[in-house]
This record gives structure tokens, sequence and C-alpha cells, in this order.
């Protein structure tokens, strides 16, 4: 499959999971310093520690969580993992509220989803797990742009 364009997750993306472990990994050896036996601010070093470091892992490895455009597909990659989705079994994209955060989600064509051996269902999307850096209405535009191309370009 010929790529287009390849999106990569922003590194700014939820500033809060390293905020939040760089405040409890300072206070937990603010605390060691302190009283050096003490065991809970051990544990949440630990914890917090670890989860930070997962999060810069996370952060230098995007790349193996990218998104590539491309003229008949868009394959999303999770971990280095890839999924091919062709744009003629994308019926339609919508913006999607998971919790706090707007995502692009997509509806699968009827045939699509039986191939597939699901049942269509317009209220369960497949929803991608990033705005790849743009805002969630800007990456909409875009695939629905790529997959209005890729049907004008086979009829």
């Amino acid at each position: 499959m010929p790529i287009s364009e390849v999106l990569l997750p922003g590194w700014w993306e939820e500033p809060w999971r390293a905020i939040g472990n760089l405040v409890f990994v300072a206070v937990s050896l603010g605390f060691l310093v302190s009283d050096p036996a003490a065991i809970i601010p051990w544990i949440t070093l630990a914890i917090f520690g670890v989860s930070m470091a997962i999060d810069i892992w996370m952060r230098a490895t995007r790349a193996r969580r990218r998104l590539e455009l491309g003229p008949d597909a868009f394959r999303l990659f999770l971990h280095g993992r890839p999924f091919a989705c062709p744009w003629s079994d994308v019926e339609r994209f919508d913006l999607i509220r998971v919790g706090r955060k707007v995502l692009v989600g997509w509806h699968w064509t009827e045939t699509a989803a039986v191939k597939r051996g699901d049942t269509p269902d317009p209220e369960a999307p497949e929803v991608l797990p990033s705005t790849y850096g743009l805002t969630p209405e800007t990456l909409l535009a875009k695939l629905q742009a790529y997959g209005q191309g890729a049907k004008t370009q086979t009829q």
C-alpha cells in the first residue's frame, strides 16, 4: 500500500500523566530524605517511578503507534502491529466522546462488518486511540477527505 501521509501521536498528549508521575516521585524523594526508614515513600517511589519510565518509553516510541494514510486504505499501528482498513469498508467518520476526550471514530459498512464477523451496530463505532497531534475536527476532516478521494477514484 503506498503511503501518502504518516501521523504520529503528539509527544505532549496527556501531559497530566507525566506531571503527576514527576510530582509523586519528587514528593516521595522528599519524604525519603527526612525519613529513609519509612516504607510508604519507597512504595510510592517504586510505583510512580515505574509509571514515569513507562511514560517516557511510550513518548520515545510513539512511531510504533502511528497512523498511515494512503490512497486505498488507512493503516493503524498499535505498538508495531498493523491494522489496515480499506476506505471502501468505512461508511463514515464521526467525532466520538470517550470520557473527557473527543476522538475520531468510524463506522463499518454493512458488508465489511459482516465480512469481519461483526453485527453492524450504528451505536458502536471503532475509535482511533489518538488524534495524532491534531485537533479532533482537523483529523476528522483529513480522514473524510482521504476517504472521499478514494471513493471518487473508484467510481
